[in-house]
Order: structure tokens, then sequence, then C-alpha cells
């Protein structure tokens, strides 16, 4: 008891605080395989063929806006259009890169870009994927692999 009568009685408060967060699921493809494309079916330079949809799947844990940056090396001939420069070797294609594309607009590399927002739960980020005549000179068929990493920032 105090002097006036009351009880007195210490007690702490406690919390947390967190920074919403997102994790890559499972789900999402390590690897896209686009259909095989014939030479003729790109014809200029520009030309683009065979989309290939995907989606990026993550698992947040609160309200949190969402920026992705897509870290990979760009083709020179096709600079701010999202094209990825393929591998060089004897059995690789030339002529041709592989573009990028969210929300059906070319996906700008090395740049953050916003993706949404994600609540608590599932969030989808649907990409695509595409064939991309980077030079005016003809296509030499072969093999095509890039390699992209995508970087998520949470806001």
């Amino acid at each position: 008891y105090t002097a006036d009568g009351y009880d007195a009685m210490d007690f702490i408060i406690s919390g947390v605080i967190v920074t919403p967060s997102c994790i890559v699921d499972s789900s999402s493809p390590k690897q896209v395989n686009l259909e095989e494309v014939h030479v003729l079916d790109l014809e200029k330079k520009g030309s683009t063929a065979k989309e290939t949809s995907f989606n990026i799947q993550l698992t947040c844990s609160g309200d949190t806006d969402v920026s992705m940056l897509l870290d990979g090396q760009e083709d020179a001939n096709a600079s701010g259009q999202g094209v990825l420069a393929i591998n060089k070797g004897t059995q690789m294609a030339s002529g041709v890169g592989i573009q990028l594309l969210f929300n059906n607009s070319p996906a700008e590399l090395g740049k953050d870009f916003p993706v949404g927002h994600a609540a608590e739960g599932v969030f989808i980020i649907p990409m695509t994927a595409r064939y991309f005549k980077t030079t005016a000179n003809s296509v030499k068929p072969g093999n095509v692999v890039t390699a992209v990493v995508y970087i998520f920032t949470y806001r």
C-alpha cells in the first residue's frame, strides 16, 4: 500500500516493431524456357516473337510497396528496351536477345521500378519473356541463353 491507501505496482509494456517484407515463393521459376522460333519470325530489327508468361510469386508479412530491380547484361543494340544480351559461343544464336516485360511494357534493366502494393500473404508479379531481334543483320540460328537477377525493395 502507498501512503494514500492505493496499491502501487510496477509493470512492463513491451512490443515489437517490424518492417513488412516478402520472400520469394518456391513456386517462382528458376528457369523460363521459351518455345523455338524460326529466323523468319524475326524479320527486322525490333521484331519480337514467342511470348512466354511467367509469375514471380512472393509471400509477404504485411502491407508494403514492392519495387523490383532486374540486374542483367543489357544488349547494347537494344538499350533501354529491357533486352538481355544472350551468351556467346559456337552453339549460340546471334542477332537476338531476350526482352523482359512487366505489365506488357518493357522492364528497364538496372533501375528500380514499382511492381505494386503487397498485403499480407501471396503477391504475384506478372512477367513476360520474348525473343527480340537486336540488329538489322540476319539472325544466326543457335541456342539462346541469358540470365537475370531480380532484387526487391520494400517501402
